[in-house]
């Protein structure tokens, strides 16, 4: 499926799924991330999809399917 997302944007959010991943597993908590992109302060539905690096194979995946949260905030949790 085609991205709607710049690739800067879409790199911020992999960022931010890591990072978030990171951060629960190493402190047990949730990491608040913010953002001044416009696009990422909306409120979307989200899916993300873990793979593994070195061989792409599926590692779990978690999605929603209403907008709740701004997109940077569904994809931090």
């Amino acid at each position: 499926m085609k991205s709607h997302h710049s690739a800067e944007n879409r790199l911020k959010l992999l960022r931010v799924a890591r990072k978030s991943l990171e951060n629960y597993l190493e402190d047990v908590k949730r990491t608040e991330f913010t953002t001044e992109t416009p696009e990422l302060q909306t409120k979307r539905a989200v899916f993300v999809t873990l793979r593994k690096r070195d061989s792409g194979d599926l590692r779990g995946c978690i999605g929603q399917t209403e907008a709740h949260r701004t997109l940077i905030e569904a994809v931090a949790r």
